[in-house]
């Protein structure tokens, strides 16, 4: 049973019948979890990725952080798409402030990926090495 401080005065007495107490050791489990079922679907049946010893990548995850790998930006493109929508589904809001794209190649890009309809996220990608590879 749970109430709330309002006022300095407590509410009526309630059970909580969704979520986790904050600093439950459960909490970061459970968000793990759900956050590798919107990948799974957001990336089911996906054939877009960087190919690296003849296995495909197309995302690379930590804690909370999520890395999507494409070989073009329209390949991206499609990977921040699925992923937006999917994360959408499930209450989940990717934030445009977080965002970054690099490009890592022998020349400069131009790209422009975008999230939804929140706005562009524009990157000058510079050439890493020129001697690189």
């Amino acid at each position: 049973m749970s109430a709330m401080r309002v006022d300095g005065g407590l509410s009526e007495w309630f059970d909580i019948v969704v979520g986790v107490m904050q600093g439950c050791v459960l909490s970061p489990l459970l968000f793990n979890i759900l956050l590798d079922v919107v990948i799974a679907l957001a990336l089911e049946n996906n054939e877009i990725g960087v190919n690296i010893s003849g296995i495909n990548i197309s995302n690379l995850r930590f804690t909370d952080d999520i890395c999507l790998a494409a070989g073009s930006d329209k390949d991206l493109q499609q990977l921040v798409d699925k992923v937006h929508t999917t994360s959408n589904r499930f209450g989940l809001k990717v934030s445009n402030t977080k965002i970054e794209v690099q490009c890592i190649g022998r020349e400069k890009q131009h790209m422009k990926i975008m999230l939804g309809n929140s706005g562009s996220l524009y990157f000058l990608a510079e050439t890493v090495a020129q001697h690189f590879g």
